[in-house]
């Protein structure tokens, strides 16, 4: 696995949450308001100082900008919106680029807007910095009773070492693979989101719609590190969830 030598703002993967609901295991189901990756075009910074004043209302931004990427709820009264530019061409361009853009509401007035920043060696925010590692191999099992050993081995330990599995997954993909501490999860747990093809996406869409209530085993270097329930269908480019900090010992963080 290559590490890629960047780093992206704390932002990203806490507005993404709700892509799959939180946890390394519990049910798995799209934002209510997901969007396809390019969704949104890109902005200067000077642009969006101008489009996004502190005080607007919600309705004001999506009347703009369209619906977000993902929203999180903070407090009762607080939430914090996500929108995101076009991730694959970003990430091939070398030098430090915008990726998107947080955005915090209380009570439905905009409080703040913030930059999530890619390119830089490390940018780190208080709550610590995102990895990306590029074109990585994913493969995603369905539970059967062929595995349903490896999913007790998944709800106990947070993960499940497959070296010598001979099943076929029902569906392989490449993924731009981001990592993140997950903030509100706690110290033990990362944020993993997959950055998929359209044709990937299309794929786990079909796979998805077709096998709701399942249990999804995501496979990363001959490793379970998660196994959601499938609650909706995934119709989303960028696919996140919460795994075991232990889950991608050995996986992460290496050259």
């Amino acid at each position: 696995m290559r590490l890629l030598n960047t780093a992206i703002s704390q932002g990203l993967a806490a507005g993404l949450c709700l892509l799959l609901s939180a946890g390394c295991n519990r049910p798995l189901q799209p934002s209510r308001h997901s969007v396809p990756d390019g969704a949104i075009r890109r902005y200067t910074e000077a642009e969006l100082n101008e489009l996004l004043v502190p005080g607007m209302a919600l309705s004001e931004v999506t009347n703009t900008l369209g619906l977000p990427g993902a929203k999180m709820q903070m407090d009762e009264n607080t939430y914090l919106i996500t929108y995101l530019f076009p991730v694959r061409e970003i990430l091939e361009e070398t030098k430090e680029q915008m990726l998107g853009f947080d955005m915090y509401f209380r009570d439905d007035k905009l409080i703040r807007w913030v930059p999530i920043m890619v390119g830089a060696p490390e940018i780190i925010s208080a709550g610590g910095a995102v990895t990306p590692y590029n074109r990585q191999s994913i493969r995603l099992y369905l539970e059967n009773d062929d595995l349903a050993h490896l999913v007790t081995t998944v709800d106990t330990t947070g993960s499940a070492d497959i070296h010598d599995l001979n099943v076929p997954p029902a569906l392989s993909v490449r993924a731009t693979v981001l990592v993140e501490s997950a903030g509100s999860g706690g110290p033990d747990e990362l944020t993993l989101t997959l950055i998929l093809s359209k044709k990937d996406a299309e794929g786990l869409k079909k796979l998805s719609a077709a096998n709701l209530g399942k249990r999804l085993l995501v496979v990363w270097e001959n490793r379970i590190i998660a196994a959601p329930q499938i609650m909706e269908p995934l119709a989303t480019e960028k696919v996140m969830f919460r795994v075991k900090r232990a889950a991608l010992s050995g996986l992460v963080g290496r050259p």
